[in-house]
């Protein structure tokens, strides 16, 4: 089963550059899952940025999914990183990010036991967009807008999210 969402936030600051994004959401089990609780889900986000100035303007994308474990509700960043654009006057352009995959299983008694098979792996829950000039922060957009305080606290893309820092883990090895 596969499920297609598409969500949009707009974001307007008072600056030249704006940003409007669009996530595209799909929700499946896995090629061969031997059961019905395991499932992958896939999100891309789409950056539309907006030059409303006379001149060419460079940026920096800084994105952030969040997630959180399957087996807890603390949220956390599960895939990151930024991109550049460089935006011709009075233009718009779509930037793409990478597709961040999560697997989880989800808790369950498998048929004929009574062993309960806990909870593994991460769920999507939001994303954070943020856009610069320079060093400086020109506009912003989050799903949903709580995301904001958990962007803030984000390590910089790249950098690896120390064991412990934050809710989502691994999916479980098999």
């Amino acid at each position: 089963m596969s499920a297609l969402l598409a969500f949009s936030s707009i974001v307007h600051a008072q600056s030249a550059v704006s940003v409007r994004v669009e996530q595209e959401t799909k929700q499946s089990e896995p090629a061969g899952a031997k059961d019905h609780f395991t499932k992958t889900q896939k999100r891309t986000l789409k950056v539309f940025l907006t030059n409303s100035s006379k001149e060419e303007t460079t940026v920096k994308i800084k994105y952030v999914y969040f997630g959180h474990a399957a087996s807890s509700h603390e949220v956390g960043p599960v895939d990151q990183g930024e991109k550049e654009a460089t935006i011709k006057p009075s233009d718009t352009q779509e930037v793409d990010t990478p597709t961040s995959t999560q697997t989880y299983v989800e808790e369950h008694y498998p048929a004929k036991s009574k062993i309960k098979v806990p909870a593994s792996g991460n769920k999507l829950t939001g994303y954070g967009v943020q856009i610069f000039v320079g060093d400086k922060l020109m506009t912003q957009s989050y799903e949903p807008p709580s995301m904001k305080d958990l962007m803030d606290k984000a390590p910089a893309a790249g950098a690896a999210v120390p064991p412990g820092k934050n809710a989502a883990t691994p999916p479980a090895k098999k």
